[in-house]
């Protein structure tokens, strides 16, 4: 009985011990502020530069409205009226959105990628399209310094151009790159 119990106290003291060194850890500092910026569009297939011009940055805040109620007492302790009114509170954070001038993209199919130089998690939303776009994501995310990816399919369209927007942003939603892209139809 004795080596029972003494074999279930070595077994329960080695588990014990085992996972304390198992105990999660944190994966960053979340104190430090997110950071993140872009390059420039380039194309794969032949290595051409799209710079990437700011066409607006703006720190902006988040708010919220919430009803605020008022209760008027008389001097005897009378209910006499309550009337709510909305009241804009602004968040403890910023965001930084920051939107470039259009790209014009060649209507042929290629690859695109662009460098993405963070201290946070980051993702690439879907390409938004406007009409019948022909832009796909490869990959929808990542952390730290990156590459983004983004196919381009033909565009058989004539003349008319089509555009898509990516959208770049923190896991935090503090900072916002917006990067429209324009393809030339096949015609010209």
């Amino acid at each position: 009985m004795k080596k029972i119990f003494y074999l279930i106290a070595a077994v329960g003291i080695t588990w014990g011990i085992v996972s304390c060194d198992n105990e999660p850890k944190n994966p960053g500092d979340y104190s430090v502020k997110s950071e993140l910026s872009i390059g420039d569009v380039v194309s794969q297939v032949n290595g051409q530069v799209y710079a990437l011009q700011v066409a607006k940055s703006i720190d902006s805040v988040f708010t919220n409205k919430v009803t605020a109620y008022d209760t008027i007492w008389d001097e005897n302790g009378n209910f006499v009226s309550r009337e709510g009114r909305e009241v804009i509170i602004p968040s403890k954070f910023t965001t930084k959105y920051v939107e470039y001038e259009p790209i014009m993209v060649p209507a042929e199919a290629d690859t695109f990628e662009i460098h993405v130089t963070s201290n946070a998690k980051w993702f690439l939303s879907t390409a938004s399209y406007r009409g019948s776009s022909t832009f796909y994501n490869i990959n929808s995310g990542g952390g730290g310094n990156g590459t983004l990816l983004f196919r381009s399919a033909i565009n058989r369209n004539g003349t008319r151009k089509v555009a898509a927007d990516l959208n770049v942003y923190t896991s935090d939603s503090t900072i916002y790159h917006k990067v429209t892209l324009l393809q030339e139809g096949l015609a010209n």
